[in-house]
């Protein structure tokens, strides 16, 4: 339903149209689509920023740092970050409303 709606900052071409051009651009480019992910470096996607220091919240004054202790977002989750929700509220639960 939406993939026909046109995306204004796309020069109003559809997602439908955008996947077609890129699907006819990879064919003639003559290059596979599992080439394109050679031209990925090791350090896509890493900051080299610091992280900011961990701090306690002026509205609730729970630290952030006691939350990723109780659920944290870069541990391995077998049920697609769902238990990591539960704990979440948990948390807030616990550290908010008491």
């Amino acid at each position: 339903m939406w993939n026909d709606h046109g995306i204004r900052t796309e020069r109003s071409q559809t997602p439908n149209q955008l996947f077609t051009a890129g699907i006819l651009r990879l064919r003639n480019s003559g290059r596979n689509a599992i080439d394109f992910l050679d031209d990925v470096g090791d350090e896509y996607g890493v900051e080299d920023t610091p992280s900011p220091d961990v701090e306690d919240s002026e509205d609730t004054g729970v630290a952030v740092s006691e939350l990723q202790l109780t659920a944290n977002p870069l541990s391995e989750w077998d049920d697609h970050g769902v238990s990591m929700y539960l704990q979440t509220l948990d948390h807030g639960q616990v550290n908010l409303f008491t």
